[in-house]
Protein backbone atom coordinates (compact mmCIF):
# COMPACT_ATOMS: atom_id res chain seq x y z
CA UNK A 1 0.00 0.00 0.00
CA UNK A 2 2.84 2.38 0.78
CA UNK A 3 4.99 3.54 -2.10
CA UNK A 4 8.09 3.92 0.05
CA UNK A 5 9.79 2.90 3.26
CA UNK A 6 11.41 5.10 5.87
CA UNK A 7 13.56 4.85 8.94
CA UNK A 8 11.63 4.59 12.20
CA UNK A 9 13.18 6.72 14.94
CA UNK A 10 12.16 7.01 18.55
CA UNK A 11 11.00 10.42 19.76
CA UNK A 12 13.92 10.81 22.15
CA UNK A 13 16.60 9.86 19.63
CA UNK A 14 15.25 11.98 16.76
CA UNK A 15 14.89 14.98 19.08
CA UNK A 16 18.33 14.72 20.72
CA UNK A 17 20.48 14.10 17.64
CA UNK A 18 20.81 17.79 16.57
CA UNK A 19 21.61 18.90 20.12
CA UNK A 20 24.23 16.20 20.60
CA UNK A 21 25.78 17.45 17.36
CA UNK A 22 25.84 20.95 18.83
CA UNK A 23 27.65 19.77 21.97
CA UNK A 24 30.22 17.96 19.83
CA UNK A 25 30.73 21.10 17.77
CA UNK A 26 31.40 23.19 20.87
CA UNK A 27 33.97 20.67 22.07
CA UNK A 28 35.77 20.46 18.71
CA UNK A 29 35.33 23.92 17.17
CA UNK A 30 34.92 26.32 20.04
CA UNK A 31 35.68 24.94 23.51
CA UNK A 32 33.38 26.01 26.32
CA UNK A 33 34.85 29.06 28.14
CA UNK A 34 36.46 28.10 31.42
CA UNK A 35 35.89 31.50 33.02
CA UNK A 36 32.17 30.71 33.37
CA UNK A 37 33.03 28.20 36.09
CA UNK A 38 29.95 27.12 38.01
CA UNK A 39 27.72 29.00 35.63
CA UNK A 40 28.71 26.71 32.76
CA UNK A 41 25.80 24.35 33.32
CA UNK A 42 23.29 27.20 33.50
CA UNK A 43 24.73 28.74 30.33
CA UNK A 44 24.57 25.43 28.51
CA UNK A 45 20.94 24.85 29.51
CA UNK A 46 20.04 28.40 28.46
CA UNK A 47 21.81 27.85 25.15
CA UNK A 48 19.96 24.59 24.63
CA UNK A 49 16.61 26.26 25.25
CA UNK A 50 17.48 29.11 22.89
CA UNK A 51 18.62 26.64 20.23
CA UNK A 52 15.40 24.62 20.47
CA UNK A 53 13.21 27.70 20.24
CA UNK A 54 15.19 29.39 17.48
CA UNK A 55 15.36 26.23 15.33
CA UNK A 56 11.65 25.60 15.73
CA UNK A 57 10.64 29.17 14.91
CA UNK A 58 12.87 29.37 11.83
CA UNK A 59 11.74 25.95 10.62
CA UNK A 60 8.02 26.63 10.93
CA UNK A 61 8.28 30.14 9.49
CA UNK A 62 9.98 28.59 6.46
CA UNK A 63 6.89 26.42 5.97
CA UNK A 64 4.63 29.44 6.47
CA UNK A 65 6.47 31.44 3.81
CA UNK A 66 6.18 28.62 1.26
CA UNK A 67 2.50 28.17 2.06
CA UNK A 68 1.86 31.87 1.50
CA UNK A 69 3.78 31.77 -1.79
CA UNK A 70 1.41 28.96 -2.85
CA UNK A 71 -1.46 31.41 -2.34
CA UNK A 72 -2.80 29.79 0.85
CA UNK A 73 -3.26 31.20 4.33
CA UNK A 74 -2.08 28.93 7.19
CA UNK A 75 -4.79 28.31 9.76
CA UNK A 76 -2.53 27.50 12.73
CA UNK A 77 1.11 27.25 13.74
CA UNK A 78 2.29 25.20 16.72
CA UNK A 79 5.69 25.97 18.26
CA UNK A 80 7.14 23.34 20.62
CA UNK A 81 3.87 21.45 20.19
CA UNK A 82 1.21 20.21 19.71
CA UNK A 83 -0.20 19.89 22.29
CA UNK A 84 -0.37 23.61 23.00
CA UNK A 85 -0.14 25.11 26.48
CA UNK A 86 -0.81 28.71 25.41
CA UNK A 87 -2.71 29.88 22.32
CA UNK A 88 -3.33 33.28 20.75
CA UNK A 89 -4.14 34.65 17.30
CA UNK A 90 -2.12 36.64 14.80
CA UNK A 91 -4.82 37.85 12.45
CA UNK A 92 -6.82 34.79 11.43
CA UNK A 93 -3.96 32.38 12.25
CA UNK A 94 -3.88 30.62 15.60
CA UNK A 95 -0.49 30.40 17.27
CA UNK A 96 0.12 27.73 19.91
CA UNK A 97 3.05 27.37 22.29
CA UNK A 98 3.86 24.03 23.89
CA UNK A 99 6.69 22.35 25.77
CA UNK A 100 7.65 19.54 23.39
CA UNK A 101 11.37 19.86 22.53
CA UNK A 102 11.80 20.25 18.79
CA UNK A 103 8.07 19.94 18.15
CA UNK A 104 6.37 22.11 15.58
CA UNK A 105 3.58 22.02 13.03
CA UNK A 106 1.80 24.30 10.57
CA UNK A 107 -1.81 23.63 9.64
CA UNK A 108 -3.10 24.70 6.26
CA UNK A 109 -5.73 23.62 3.70
CA UNK A 110 -3.65 21.39 1.43
CA UNK A 111 -6.40 20.09 -0.82
CA UNK A 112 -5.80 20.94 -4.48
CA UNK A 113 -2.05 21.56 -4.15
CA UNK A 114 0.14 20.05 -6.83
CA UNK A 115 2.88 17.58 -5.96
CA UNK A 116 5.48 20.26 -6.70
CA UNK A 117 3.84 22.75 -4.34
CA UNK A 118 3.64 20.12 -1.59
CA UNK A 119 7.32 19.34 -2.09
CA UNK A 120 8.33 23.02 -1.89
CA UNK A 121 6.31 23.49 1.31
CA UNK A 122 7.90 20.40 2.88
CA UNK A 123 11.43 21.46 1.92
CA UNK A 124 10.99 25.07 3.02
CA UNK A 125 11.30 24.32 6.76
CA UNK A 126 14.67 22.53 6.62
CA UNK A 127 15.88 24.92 3.90
CA UNK A 128 15.18 27.92 6.14
CA UNK A 129 17.29 26.40 8.91
CA UNK A 130 20.16 25.61 6.55
CA UNK A 131 20.09 29.16 5.14
CA UNK A 132 19.86 30.92 8.51
CA UNK A 133 22.39 28.67 10.33
CA UNK A 134 25.57 30.33 8.95
CA UNK A 135 24.09 33.79 9.54
CA UNK A 136 23.80 32.96 13.25
CA UNK A 137 27.61 33.05 13.41
CA UNK A 138 27.40 36.80 12.71
CA UNK A 139 25.34 37.50 15.83
CA UNK A 140 27.08 39.65 18.48
CA UNK A 141 27.22 36.81 21.02
CA UNK A 142 29.95 34.60 22.44
CA UNK A 143 31.70 32.47 19.83
CA UNK A 144 30.86 29.21 21.57
CA UNK A 145 27.17 30.18 21.75
CA UNK A 146 27.03 31.19 18.08
CA UNK A 147 28.67 27.91 17.02
CA UNK A 148 26.28 25.96 19.22
CA UNK A 149 23.18 27.66 17.79
CA UNK A 150 24.38 27.43 14.19
CA UNK A 151 25.34 23.76 14.35
CA UNK A 152 22.12 22.75 16.09
CA UNK A 153 20.03 24.63 13.55
CA UNK A 154 21.88 23.07 10.61
CA UNK A 155 21.77 19.60 12.15
CA UNK A 156 18.04 19.95 12.85
CA UNK A 157 17.41 21.00 9.26
CA UNK A 158 19.37 18.05 7.88
CA UNK A 159 17.72 15.57 10.27
CA UNK A 160 14.30 16.72 9.08
CA UNK A 161 15.26 15.82 5.51
CA UNK A 162 15.84 12.19 6.55
CA UNK A 163 12.75 10.10 5.68
CA UNK A 164 11.80 9.23 9.26
CA UNK A 165 8.75 8.37 11.31
CA UNK A 166 8.76 8.79 15.07
CA UNK A 167 6.98 6.45 17.45
CA UNK A 168 4.14 8.94 17.95
CA UNK A 169 3.32 8.71 14.24
CA UNK A 170 4.63 12.14 13.18
CA UNK A 171 6.48 12.33 9.88
CA UNK A 172 9.64 14.19 8.96
CA UNK A 173 9.71 16.60 6.04
CA UNK A 174 11.82 14.03 4.22
CA UNK A 175 8.83 11.68 4.19
CA UNK A 176 6.64 14.43 2.77
CA UNK A 177 9.20 15.08 0.03
CA UNK A 178 9.20 11.43 -0.95
CA UNK A 179 5.43 11.38 -0.77
CA UNK A 180 5.17 14.37 -3.09
CA UNK A 181 6.84 12.43 -5.88
CA UNK A 182 4.83 9.29 -5.11
CA UNK A 183 1.66 11.36 -4.84
CA UNK A 184 2.23 12.79 -8.32
CA UNK A 185 2.48 9.26 -9.74
CA UNK A 186 -0.53 8.10 -7.72
CA UNK A 187 -2.60 11.06 -8.90
CA UNK A 188 -1.86 10.16 -12.54
CA UNK A 189 -2.69 6.51 -11.81
CA UNK A 190 -6.04 7.41 -10.24
CA UNK A 191 -7.01 9.73 -13.09
CA UNK A 192 -6.16 7.04 -15.64
CA UNK A 193 -8.10 4.44 -13.66
CA UNK A 194 -11.27 6.47 -13.17
CA UNK A 195 -11.34 7.57 -16.82
CA UNK A 196 -12.33 4.02 -17.81
CA UNK A 197 -16.11 3.34 -17.69
CA UNK A 198 -15.53 -0.13 -16.19
CA UNK A 199 -12.79 0.93 -13.77
CA UNK A 200 -14.11 -1.18 -10.88
CA UNK A 201 -13.46 -4.33 -12.96
CA UNK A 202 -9.74 -3.55 -13.15
CA UNK A 203 -7.82 -6.07 -10.99
CA UNK A 204 -5.66 -3.31 -9.49
CA UNK A 205 -8.46 -0.78 -8.86
CA UNK A 206 -8.60 -1.33 -5.11
CA UNK A 207 -4.83 -1.18 -4.66
CA UNK A 208 -4.58 2.04 -6.66
CA UNK A 209 -7.38 3.71 -4.70
CA UNK A 210 -5.95 2.71 -1.32
CA UNK A 211 -2.48 3.88 -2.32
CA UNK A 212 -4.01 7.17 -3.47
CA UNK A 213 -5.89 7.53 -0.18
CA UNK A 214 -2.70 7.03 1.84
CA UNK A 215 -0.92 9.63 -0.30
CA UNK A 216 -3.77 12.16 0.06
CA UNK A 217 -4.85 12.13 -3.59
CA UNK A 218 -8.23 13.96 -3.62
CA UNK A 219 -9.66 11.88 -6.50
CA UNK A 220 -8.95 8.64 -4.62
CA UNK A 221 -10.50 10.01 -1.43
CA UNK A 222 -13.64 11.15 -3.25
CA UNK A 223 -14.01 7.83 -5.07
CA UNK A 224 -13.62 5.72 -1.93
CA UNK A 225 -16.16 7.85 -0.05
CA UNK A 226 -18.70 7.39 -2.87
CA UNK A 227 -17.93 3.71 -3.41
CA UNK A 228 -20.41 2.35 -0.79
CA UNK A 229 -23.23 3.97 -2.79
CA UNK A 230 -22.53 1.49 -5.61
CA UNK A 231 -22.77 -1.89 -3.90
CA UNK A 232 -21.71 -3.94 -6.94
CA UNK A 233 -18.62 -1.80 -7.52
CA UNK A 234 -17.74 -1.95 -3.81
CA UNK A 235 -17.90 -5.76 -3.76
CA UNK A 236 -15.84 -6.01 -6.96
CA UNK A 237 -13.14 -3.71 -5.60
CA UNK A 238 -13.12 -5.48 -2.24
CA UNK A 239 -12.72 -8.89 -3.88
CA UNK A 240 -9.49 -7.82 -5.59
CA UNK A 241 -6.09 -8.65 -4.05
CA UNK A 242 -4.66 -5.94 -1.80
CA UNK A 243 -1.17 -5.64 -0.40
CA UNK A 244 -1.32 -5.49 3.40
CA UNK A 245 2.11 -4.25 4.61
CA UNK A 246 3.82 -5.45 7.75
CA UNK A 247 4.23 -1.86 9.02
CA UNK A 248 1.13 -0.06 7.82
CA UNK A 249 0.41 3.63 8.13
CA UNK A 250 -2.60 4.77 10.11
CA UNK A 251 -4.34 5.83 6.88
CA UNK A 252 -4.06 2.25 5.60
CA UNK A 253 -5.69 0.87 8.73
CA UNK A 254 -8.50 3.40 8.49
CA UNK A 255 -9.42 2.75 4.86
CA UNK A 256 -9.17 -1.06 5.08
CA UNK A 257 -11.33 -1.09 8.20
CA UNK A 258 -13.88 1.34 6.74
CA UNK A 259 -14.27 -0.63 3.49
CA UNK A 260 -14.49 -3.93 5.37
CA UNK A 261 -17.30 -2.55 7.51
CA UNK A 262 -19.21 -1.29 4.47
CA UNK A 263 -18.95 -4.76 2.91
CA UNK A 264 -20.03 -6.85 5.90
CA UNK A 265 -22.68 -4.46 7.23
CA UNK A 266 -25.01 -5.84 4.53
CA UNK A 267 -26.16 -9.48 4.53
CA UNK A 268 -25.42 -10.13 0.82
CA UNK A 269 -21.84 -11.24 1.48
CA UNK A 270 -20.53 -14.41 -0.16
CA UNK A 271 -18.55 -16.93 1.86
CA UNK A 272 -15.41 -15.97 -0.07
CA UNK A 273 -15.81 -12.28 0.71
CA UNK A 274 -16.58 -13.04 4.36
CA UNK A 275 -13.34 -15.00 4.65
CA UNK A 276 -11.46 -12.21 2.88
CA UNK A 277 -12.97 -9.64 5.25
CA UNK A 278 -11.94 -11.80 8.21
CA UNK A 279 -8.28 -11.77 7.14
CA UNK A 280 -8.29 -8.02 6.50
CA UNK A 281 -10.03 -7.03 9.72
CA UNK A 282 -7.74 -9.35 11.70
CA UNK A 283 -4.80 -7.58 10.03
CA UNK A 284 -6.17 -4.19 11.15
CA UNK A 285 -6.75 -5.50 14.67
CA UNK A 286 -3.21 -6.85 14.80
CA UNK A 287 -1.79 -3.36 14.19
CA UNK A 288 -4.29 -0.95 15.69
CA UNK A 289 -3.32 -1.56 19.32
CA UNK A 290 0.30 -0.72 18.52
CA UNK A 291 -0.48 2.88 17.57
CA UNK A 292 0.15 5.83 19.88
CA UNK A 293 -2.15 8.19 17.99
CA UNK A 294 -5.62 7.18 19.27
CA UNK A 295 -7.32 10.18 17.68
CA UNK A 296 -6.27 9.12 14.18
CA UNK A 297 -6.38 5.33 14.24
CA UNK A 298 -9.50 3.15 14.29
CA UNK A 299 -10.68 2.37 17.82
CA UNK A 300 -9.87 -1.24 18.76
CA UNK A 301 -13.41 -1.79 20.06
CA UNK A 302 -14.83 -0.74 16.68
CA UNK A 303 -12.48 -3.09 14.84
CA UNK A 304 -13.43 -5.95 17.16
CA UNK A 305 -17.10 -5.23 16.54
CA UNK A 306 -16.51 -5.31 12.78
CA UNK A 307 -14.80 -8.66 13.23
CA UNK A 308 -17.82 -9.90 15.19
CA UNK A 309 -20.08 -9.02 12.23
CA UNK A 310 -17.66 -10.89 9.96
CA UNK A 311 -18.03 -13.93 12.21
CA UNK A 312 -21.81 -13.68 11.81
CA UNK A 313 -21.42 -13.72 8.03
CA UNK A 314 -19.16 -16.75 8.35
CA UNK A 315 -21.73 -18.59 10.46
CA UNK A 316 -19.46 -18.49 13.54
CA UNK A 317 -21.54 -16.71 16.21
CA UNK A 318 -19.81 -18.18 19.26
CA UNK A 319 -17.12 -15.44 19.30
CA UNK A 320 -19.49 -12.51 18.86
CA UNK A 321 -20.25 -11.78 22.51
CA UNK A 322 -16.54 -11.74 23.41
CA UNK A 323 -15.66 -9.46 20.50
CA UNK A 324 -18.47 -7.05 21.42
CA UNK A 325 -17.75 -6.99 25.15
CA UNK A 326 -15.58 -3.85 25.25
CA UNK A 327 -17.97 -1.99 22.92
CA UNK A 328 -20.93 -2.82 25.18
CA UNK A 329 -18.95 -1.68 28.23
CA UNK A 330 -18.01 1.66 26.62
CA UNK A 331 -19.92 4.92 26.62
CA UNK A 332 -21.27 4.92 23.05
CA UNK A 333 -23.73 6.95 21.00
CA UNK A 334 -27.22 5.39 20.98
CA UNK A 335 -27.05 4.41 17.30
CA UNK A 336 -23.63 2.76 17.70
CA UNK A 337 -24.78 0.86 20.77
CA UNK A 338 -27.94 -0.24 18.96
CA UNK A 339 -25.79 -1.65 16.14
CA UNK A 340 -23.66 -3.64 18.59
CA UNK A 341 -26.77 -4.97 20.37
CA UNK A 342 -28.28 -5.99 17.02
CA UNK A 343 -25.08 -7.91 16.28
CA UNK A 344 -25.30 -9.72 19.61
CA UNK A 345 -29.00 -10.44 19.06
CA UNK A 346 -28.36 -12.12 15.71
CA UNK A 347 -25.48 -14.14 17.15
CA UNK A 348 -27.64 -15.40 20.02
CA UNK A 349 -30.37 -16.22 17.53
CA UNK A 350 -27.95 -18.36 15.53
CA UNK A 351 -27.06 -20.12 18.80
CA UNK A 352 -30.77 -20.78 19.61
CA UNK A 353 -30.63 -18.48 22.64
CA UNK A 354 -33.92 -17.02 21.47
CA UNK A 355 -35.15 -15.28 24.62
CA UNK A 356 -31.78 -13.60 25.19
CA UNK A 357 -31.64 -12.61 21.52
CA UNK A 358 -35.05 -10.99 21.76
CA UNK A 359 -33.99 -9.03 24.84
CA UNK A 360 -30.87 -7.66 23.07
CA UNK A 361 -32.97 -6.68 20.05
CA UNK A 362 -35.55 -4.90 22.21
CA UNK A 363 -32.75 -2.84 23.77
CA UNK A 364 -31.48 -1.96 20.30
CA UNK A 365 -34.94 -0.94 19.11
CA UNK A 366 -35.38 1.29 22.14
CA UNK A 367 -32.13 3.09 21.33
CA UNK A 368 -32.37 3.53 17.53
CA UNK A 369 -34.58 1.32 15.32
CA UNK A 370 -32.91 2.63 12.14
CA UNK A 371 -29.29 2.06 13.19
CA UNK A 372 -27.06 -0.23 11.12
CA UNK A 373 -27.96 -3.93 11.45
CA UNK A 374 -31.08 -3.26 13.54
CA UNK A 375 -33.58 -3.67 10.65
CA UNK A 376 -31.73 -6.83 9.61
CA UNK A 377 -31.94 -8.18 13.17
CA UNK A 378 -35.69 -7.45 13.23
CA UNK A 379 -36.09 -9.43 10.01
CA UNK A 380 -33.94 -12.32 11.21
CA UNK A 381 -35.59 -12.68 14.61
CA UNK A 382 -39.03 -12.13 13.12
CA UNK A 383 -38.59 -15.26 11.05
CA UNK A 384 -38.67 -17.45 14.15
CA UNK A 385 -36.05 -20.09 14.95
CA UNK A 386 -32.84 -19.97 12.89
CA UNK A 387 -32.49 -22.33 9.97
CA UNK A 388 -28.92 -23.19 11.02
CA UNK A 389 -26.55 -22.77 13.94
CA UNK A 390 -22.79 -22.86 14.30
CA UNK A 391 -23.25 -25.47 17.07
CA UNK A 392 -26.03 -28.10 17.10
CA UNK A 393 -28.83 -27.16 19.54
CA UNK A 394 -28.35 -30.25 21.68
CA UNK A 395 -24.77 -29.32 22.50
CA UNK A 396 -25.62 -25.79 23.66
CA UNK A 397 -28.79 -26.53 25.60
CA UNK A 398 -26.92 -26.37 28.87
CA UNK A 399 -24.71 -23.41 28.01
Amino acid sequence: MGAHRWLRLGDGLSTLLPYLAGLLAIYVLSPFPRHLGGWAGVALIAGLGAAILLSTVVHELGHVLAIRLAGIWPTAIHLLGPPDRVTFHVGAMQVGLGIKPGGGEVEYPGRGLSAAQSAVIAAAGPAAELVIAPLVLLLPIARWAAVYLAVIMAADGLSNLIPAKTEDGSLSDGVTLIRARARSRADADIRELLAAPDWSHRPDAGQRLINGWVLDVPAAEDCLKRLPDDRDALLRVYAQPWLLPERPETESLNVVHALSWKVVAKPDVSARLADLAASRVEWVLGHVDKRDDPEARPRPRDVRHTLSVVRLRQGQPADVRRLCADALAADMDPDDRATVLATVAMAKHQLYLLASARQALDEALALDPSADLVPEAVSVLGNGAPSFAATPPASIAGS
